[in-house]
């Protein structure tokens, strides 16, 4: 299911259904309450998590905060991360700095990204670590 968007009458750009901030708003209700929503309900969040998961990304590796980091890979990463493209991307960023690895695209990375990224439930991420860093 596609999510639904509506445009206001500035005819300005189109809002998701569901308006939160995954990376930087409390996104804990939203996500413990998935299970008791529709499938249809579920798609929405998800999807919208996986439309925000560069700023999710981005905000995982500045984060400085222990329990925020980890509920963030735990709740949105982990389970979601499931496009190679989005996760290029980041790496290409100004996002990793220090103690940097640089892959074969010239993507940056550091050795506990790296951890945690191969802890990633899909699978074409776990190919993409692979064969861009000779994992």
């Amino acid at each position: 299911m596609k999510l639904e968007f509506s445009i206001n009458k500035q005819n300005t750009p189109y809002k998701p259904q569901i308006e939160i901030d995954f990376a930087n708003d409390d996104f804990k209700p939203i996500i413990n309450s998935l299970t008791n929503k529709t499938k249809e309900e579920r798609e929405i969040v998800i999807n919208e998590i996986k439309s925000q998961m560069v700023n999710i990304l981005k905000h995982f590796i500045e984060c400085d905060k222990g329990w925020h980091y980890n509920t963030m890979f735990k709740s949105l990463i982990k389970p979601h991360l499931d496009n190679p493209l989005v996760l290029d991307f980041v790496l290409k960023s100004d996002a990793i700095k220090g103690n940097e690895i640089i892959g074969s695209s010239g993507t940056k990375i550091y050795p506990e990204l790296i951890d945690s990224l191969n802890k990633v439930n899909d699978i074409k991420i776990k190919e993409y670590l692979k064969q861009e860093f000779n994992l």
